[in-house]
């Protein structure tokens, strides 16, 4: 592998800096157009939310390594012109992916805050649903339909990703983040002569029964 990556370093000794930098963000497109063909591909796979995800990551993991790899040859053979392709390109980055940037530090703000975590129900913008993962750049949510704007619903199976900047512009809602359930409305029917008090202690009792003191749990730090 060592001897591969100076024969290559070799080829592109003597290119200018332009050169290697239009070479580098042609290897970007590449990759990119790839990864976008292989996601694709796999959405179209019959496969369960979680295989979907994790073969994503898969790939995008090897993308990324085999980029390392092709890029470092062609910068490493002068390290003023890595400094050079460093300063170029990354003031290229900051103005064309400036998104990407405030998605990333949407992120830094999401885990170090602990505005929401794996397993929460949140509401953020119209957006609401399970949170599935959190990557740098999205949280991947399971979409829950919404009754009277409240933060309760049967689940649709479709996964939205949200981009992290908007823990930043928009309203957060977290059902879950201190509270280890999600408050519902049950309606329960009785006539006028019905014995509400006696309706009212069964109710309580099986409640208490499958679930135990939830207020108690909620007051645990």
């Amino acid at each position: 592998m060592k001897n591969i990556l100076l024969e290559l370093a070799l080829k592109f000794e003597n290119k200018s800096v332009l050169s290697r930098f239009a070479i580098t963000l042609s290897l970007i497109i590449l990759l990119y157009i790839i990864k976008r063909s292989l996601c694709s591909y796999i959405d179209k796979l019959s496969l369960d939310s979680k295989q979907i995800i994790k073969y994503k990551k898969i790939f995008s993991t090897i993308i990324n390594i085999v980029f390392i790899v092709f890029v470092i040859p062609i910068w490493m053979d002068e390290s003023k012109d890595v400094f050079t392709f460093l300063g170029i390109f990354s003031a290229g980055l900051a103005f064309a992916f400036r998104d990407v940037v405030a998605n990333f530090l949407g992120w830094v703000i999401i885990n170090t805050q602990k505005s929401y975590q794996v397993g929460d129900r949140i509401k953020i913008g119209e957006s609401l649903g399970d949170v599935l993962e959190i990557t740098w750049f999205y949280t991947t949510i399971i979409e829950v339909m919404t009754n009277d704007d409240k933060t309760y619903g049967q689940s649709t199976g479709r996964l939205i990703s949200v981009p992290n900047i908007k823990v930043l512009t928009e309203e957060l809602v977290n059902e879950t983040n201190s509270f280890p359930y999600i408050w519902n409305e049950i309606d329960i029917a009785l006539t006028v002569d019905s014995n509400w008090v006696k309706a009212k202690n069964l109710i309580l009792n099986i409640a208490s029964n499958r679930l135990g003191n939830i207020e108690e749990e909620a007051k645990i730090p």
